[in-house]
């Protein structure tokens, strides 16, 4: 038996999202041009620019909807709400922790918002090891300025920097190594200190 399921909409984003919950047959049937898997940084993009072309898109994400309104901004809860394995996952060696979203946006909504272009370097040995040989840093500059617009990526203002950044800067120079700044993807941050909890505020420009 095959049933068609309404998703629902969700006003407070604009969303149209159907959870497991939903789903009260056996199979469903949705129509669709694309099928995105994962929303996070990578497919939220894909999914984005498939629906601005006037296709009908699909994304498929196994972690929760949780808007925005619903984060606790208490880690505890968050690790256990939109993190993978709550918060426990770990290489191989159990030495290192990886701390990946599982949630609609993926680990955009959890992470400390650094964003960066693909160094020269990889795209280099991508196109050696690989044979990438158009993802050149010339080729990709209008799609990573592209998406620096779309995201408001830029670079952290003075006050948005830490006593301890400042500390490493201090440190880095006296060691003749080249200064940097982080670069986020974050409008007017509200400098409330929660970004692995999820920006309550929006601020943060995830792929939520």
């Amino acid at each position: 038996m095959q049933d068609t399921i309404k998703a629902k909409n969700v006003p407070a984003h604009g969303l149209q999202v159907t959870q497991a919950s939903d789903v009260t047959s056996e199979n469903i049937e949705l129509n669709a041009d694309a099928v995105i898997i994962g929303s996070g940084a990578g497919g939220a993009i894909a999914a984005y620019e498939l629906a601005k072309a006037g296709k009908k898109v699909v994304v498929l994400e196994a972690g929760p909807y949780v808007p925005s309104e619903k984060f606790t901004e208490m880690m505890a809860v968050s690790m256990d709400q939109l993190y993978a394995d709550q918060g426990g996952q770990a290489n191989s060696a159990g030495d290192i922790s990886i701390l990946q979203g599982a949630c609609v946006g993926g680990s955009t909504v959890v992470n400390a918002a650094l964003c960066f272009r693909t160094p020269d370097y990889y795209l280099d040995r991508w196109a050696k090891e690989f044979g990438l040989t158009n993802l050149t840093p010339k080729v990709m500059r209008p799609y990573f300025e592209k998406v620096e617009a779309n995201l408001g990526i830029s670079p952290n203002k003075a006050f948005e920097t830490s006593p301890g950044a400042q500390l490493l800067k201090s440190g880095m120079k006296r060691l003749n190594l080249p200064e940097g700044n982080a670069v986020r993807n974050i409008r007017n941050c509200a400098m409330t200190g929660f970004c692995f909890a999820g920006c309550k505020s929006d601020r943060k420009q995830s792929m939520l």
